[in-house]
């Protein structure tokens, strides 16, 4: 895959994370819903990629893997 999302050529991350244009891409209902305009939405969608897993987290996934 890519270690970062913008990277991954099938990802629609760079439309909804910084607004590049992707003609074969409609904004789902529950994008349009993350702001009141298209700078709010594009930063908390780039947001929802930041959250880091406690290492608690992690050691649960480790114990379940």
């Amino acid at each position: 895959m890519a270690d970062d999302s913008a990277d991954y050529r099938w990802s629609s991350y760079r439309s909804n994370g910084f607004g590049q244009a992707d003609p074969l891409l409609t904004p789902h209902a529950l994008f349009t819903d993350l702001g009141q305009d298209k700078v709010e939405r594009l930063a908390v969608y780039r947001a929802l990629f930041r959250a880091e897993l406690d290492t608690e987290a992690i050691s649960d996934i480790r114990i379940a893997l």
